[in-house]
């Protein structure tokens, strides 16, 4: 097991009706126990956020909404850890 943000994406990616129940899913409680009941460990937002931090993808700030400078990035992650069913 990785960084669990990393864990998420793979597992998702390796298995479609996975990646379909989270997509259907409708609240974060929902997309947390769809993972957990898959194995998967939700991330929190510690995790979204070293993700983030870790990334050299120039464009994750622009896919966040962010200018670059980390504030709308971390923002934006707060939210997807939210999203998954991590805490505010």
């Amino acid at each position: 097991m990785g960084n669990p943000v990393n864990d998420v994406i793979e597992a998702a990616s390796e298995n479609p009706e996975l990646l379909a129940a989270l997509r259907a899913a409708t609240t974060p409680e929902e997309r947390a126990k769809i993972l957990t009941d898959a194995g998967v460990t939700p991330p929190t937002p510690a995790d979204v956020n070293a993700h983030l931090d870790a990334s050299t993808d120039d464009s994750l700030a622009g896919v966040a909404g962010g200018d670059g400078t980390g504030t709308s990035t971390n923002a934006a992650a707060a939210a997807s850890a939210a999203a998954i069913g991590g805490p505010d």
